[in-house]
Parts: structure tokens; C-alpha cells; sequence
């Protein structure tokens, strides 16, 4: 319960932060590989791309090339749309203020690896859930991808070493956690001086049978 509730410390106040009364879809912004849409969707808003990981889905009527982004990790900046699901209307691409990547073997007994870019003197936060959703904050924060509701916080504080945060991490030897799909994302600020929040990419994994040996984590 303690870890929930950590985690909504920081997630809703921040979802709240994004809501507003205006009938004008706000300007939103989330990061993630962008991958095309290859079949078709219930969404029906001329989505051609989305964010992997993710149920968010891009399209963009103001010229942007989201072919030439394929596999890029990227920040998306546009005009949310929310009928069937929720598609951004892409206006802008940046580089993302920060981002989350992952190596080693999601198998029982083996050690995974998550990394939080950039470094610095900063605060971190790491989250995992067991399904993607969308909570648009703002343009500078980024979004929130995960589902809040089966949510928890794995890590929250500084970075004990130099460089971008690295936390290892063994899954345990449980059967019923094989097939499990995990979906993860991450969060940092700067504290020197403070600055804003800002939220990584999802990544996802499904937990696998252990088959030995266990891989290496070599990022």
C-alpha cells in the first residue's frame, strides 16, 4: 500500500497538473520509439504511427515525416485527440529529455538492468505496471504511459554513482510470473538547480521461462 501510494504522489498530482476546462485540445508531448501502425485500428483518425509500448498513436497533419522517425527514439509534440483512443497530432519533434532503456534476460533467477539518462544531480523515479494507458501533463513533463491502477514504484531518490542511473534487478523465482507482460517507465529531476519533471519512454517485456545461462547486462 506504501508503494502505491508513493507512486500516486507523483502521478496524480501531475495528471492533475495537465487537466484543464478549455475546449481546445492542449498541446501534449510523450517520448518513445515510433513505430508504424501496420493493420488497421478502432481509433478511424488517420493514425499511421505510434509510440511503442505504448497505446498512444500519431499522425500528423502539419507536414511532419513520422516515416523518416521509424524506430527513432523521439519526443512528440501535438495536439491530443481522445475518441475511440488517443492519438497525437504531431506539430514538432525533439530530442527527449529523458529516456529509459533496459538489457539482460526478463527470465526467473536472472538480473535485468534499467537505465535513466542523462546524469547529473538529480532525483530519480522508476515505475512498473502490468499495462500501458496515457496521461497527458504538459509539453514540458511529457506524459504519463502506464496504468496507475496495478502500478508500482520500484525506485525513487538520487543517483548513488556518476553517470545515468543503473538499477539492477533479479526477478524471482516465481511460475506465475511467467508470461507476465511488464511495462516500465521512468521519471527525473534536476535538483541543482531544481528544474521540472520530466518523464522517459515506456519500454515492455514479457517475463520468460528461464532458460540458462542468464544473458549479460552489458548497457
Amino acid at each position: 500500500m506504501r508503494r502505491l501510494a508513493l507512486a500516486f504522489s507523483l502521478v496524480l498530482p501531475l495528471a492533475l497538473q495537465g487537466a484543464g476546462q478549455s475546449t481546445v485540445p492542449p498541446k501534449v508531448s510523450a517520448s518513445g520509439v515510433v513505430l508504424p501502425v501496420t493493420g488497421p485500428t478502432v481509433c478511424m483518425a488517420g493514425e499511421t504511427h505510434y509510440l511503442a509500448c505504448t497505446e498512444v498513436y500519431l499522425k500528423s497533419t502539419s507536414g511532419i515525416d513520422l516515416k523518416s522517425l521509424e524506430g527513432k527514439l523521439v519526443k512528440v509534440i501535438g495536439t491530443h485527440t481522445a475518441v475511440t483512443c488517443d492519438v497525437i497530432d504531431v506539430s514538432a519533434v525533439e530530442d527527449p529529455p529523458s529516456t529509459l532503456a533496459w538489457c539482460g534476460m526478463p527470465s526467473p533467477t536472472c538480473p535485468v538492468r534499467f537505465v535513466i539518462c542523462p546524469g547529473g544531480l538529480c532525483y530519480y523515479w522508476l515505475f512498473a505496471s502490468t499495462g500501458p494507458d496515457f496521461y497527458p501533463v504538459s509539453v514540458e513533463t511529457g506524459s504519463f504511459l502506464l496504468d496507475p491502477l496495478h502500478m508500482l514504484l520500484l525506485y525513487a531518490g538520487p543517483n548513488p554513482a556518476a553517470g545515468c542511473l543503473k538499477i539492477d534487478v533479479t526477478i524471482p523465482f516465481i511460475p506465475a510470473l511467467i508470461g507476465l507482460e511488464v511495462h516500465m517507465q521512468g521519471a527525473r529531476q534536476d535538483i541543482g538547480p531544481v528544474g521540472p519533471i520530466t518523464l522517459t519512454n515506456a519500454i515492455c517485456f514479457t517475463i520468460t521461462p528461464f532458460m540458462p545461462p542468464c544473458a549479460p547486462i552489458n548497457c
